[in-house]
């Protein structure tokens, strides 16, 4: 019994100790500059996480269906290292 307990607060412990966050950020249409108010979203998202033990951090930048494959690519990496700057 005792090591029933001990096992469920592991697995407690460990469930809240690995939680994901995340934060989207919108852009306008084949644009990858942080428009104003998205920049100031994304920063106030920033000073949330500043006191955590972050891990890992995955940025992923994404667009619609209209252009290209290889113009939507270039964008979504445009848009990508934009958040990035950010963060560093």
């Amino acid at each position: 019994m005792k090591s029933l307990i001990v096992f469920l607060c592991l697995c407690i412990q460990l469930s809240f100790a690995q939680k994901e966050m995340k934060h989207e950020v919108y852009f306008e249409t084949d644009k990858h500059d942080i428009p104003e108010t998205e920049h100031s979203r994304l920063l106030l998202f920033l000073s949330k996480i500043e006191n955590f033990d972050i891990e890992k951090i995955t940025i992923y930048g994404f667009t619609d269906d209209r252009g290209s494959d290889n113009y939507n690519l270039t964008l979504s990496q445009q848009r990508a290292d934009a958040i990035k700057t950010v963060f560093s």
